[in-house]
């Protein structure tokens, strides 16, 4: 669409496969950087920010999100996230606190050699656990991060099972995979009020 995007990928096998298909497909105007996401800020600002896989991933999610806020005005979250009830799909702690939050802890891995934890693709890079938000503690870290247009994104379960959002919430993927995409606008009433002005 002639966006300028960068990618940023720390394992260096799939940091290669990033770049087969970026030329396989002639995609100049798509980057990538071989790099721990925790250093966003050597890259930013950007227009907007799209954060898919890797939020459940992290052990200190609010600062994540505090860094996300400090390098986009615009943020979309694609994670998991944890519910008041046990789940049967993933191994999860009881509901507990991280970072002022509640959500719950998910062990990750055991402390292995570089070596192995390039192997590791569908892993955590640089900690054992990570802590999975509640819903609620998703919108209220967005809020403290500066976000105050906030929701939280349904229209791509019309994409799974026949476009039932009806059935994907109550007993399909949302409701089995605790997954959903979450988005973030700051200043969104200011830009309002100056186009309604002029």
């Amino acid at each position: 669409m002639g966006f300028d995007a960068l990618g940023i990928e720390v394992r260096h096998s799939n940091f290669q496969n990033c770049l087969t298909i970026r030329d396989a497909y002639n995609l100049p105007n798509l980057e990538f950087a071989k790099d721990d996401v925790w250093n966003l800020d050597n890259y930013g600002p950007f227009d907007a920010i799209f954060c898919c896989g890797l939020l459940y991933h992290l052990d200190r999610p609010r600062d994540f999100i505090n860094k996300l806020a400090a390098n986009s005005n615009v943020v979309i979250i694609n994670t998991h996230f944890a519910t008041d009830k046990m789940s049967t799909v993933f191994n999860l702690s009881e509901l507990t606190q991280n970072e002022g939050l509640p959500g719950r802890w998910f062990g990750e891995h055991e402390t292995v050699p570089a070596s192995e934890l390039e192997e590791l693709k569908w892993a955590s890079w640089g900690n054992n656990r990570s802590f999975w938000l509640t819903r609620a503690a998703i919108f209220q870290a967005l809020s403290d991060a500066g976000y105050n247009l906030i929701f939280e994104q349904m229209d791509q379960l019309a994409g799974f099972h026949g476009n039932n959002i009806l059935n994907n919430m109550t007993d399909g993927y949302y409701a089995t995979q605790d997954r959903g995409t979450f988005v973030g606008i700051k200043n969104f009433a200011q830009k309002l009020d100056s186009n309604t002005s002029k």
